[in-house]
């Protein structure tokens, strides 16, 4: 017998906003999330634009010990999680642990913490590299985390 699934709240973190409600206003408007990379001088690059996430504080959705260490798609993967939990309801009746599921696609993440890690390693050598360092890099530590 298949079993039933139900989407019950939504929560995105995006280059167009940081909330759903921002980032739908945002493609009704037709606008786009992809600018100038401003991060990095990407003038030696074929292509100078992307779709980051800018202005983002972490810190409200995430244990700041953890933040320290982790790669911001985790956090921008707990903040869209925390919105969804928030937007179901959920949080006025007792969580039933067994009857929640995460599913968090992700290709690859941590390439800010491998790039990190690889400049604290050049520098301070192998000792020097956090402990967390694979499991914050991992495709599966955001839904992990969560």
């Amino acid at each position: 017998m298949a079993r039933r699934v139900v989407v019950t709240g939504l929560g995105v973190v995006s280059s167009l906003g940081h909330d759903v409600e921002s980032v739908w206003r945002r493609v009704l408007d037709g606008q786009s999330g992809i600018t100038s990379i401003p991060k990095f001088d990407a003038s030696r690059h074929a292509s100078q634009v992307a779709g980051e996430v800018l202005d983002f504080e972490s810190a409200c959705h995430v244990e700041p010990r953890d933040a320290a260490f982790m790669d911001e798609f985790i956090a921008f993967a707990t903040c869209a999680a925390q919105q969804a939990l928030d937007d179901s309801g959920q949080l006025s009746t007792p969580l039933c642990r067994r009857r929640i599921g995460v599913s968090v696609g992700s290709a690859m993440g941590g390439l800010n913490l491998i790039t990190s890690q690889d400049r604290v390693l050049q520098k301070s050598g192998p000792r020097r590299i956090s402990p967390l360092f694979i499991p914050f890099i991992l495709p599966d530590a955001a839904s992990g985390y969560i």
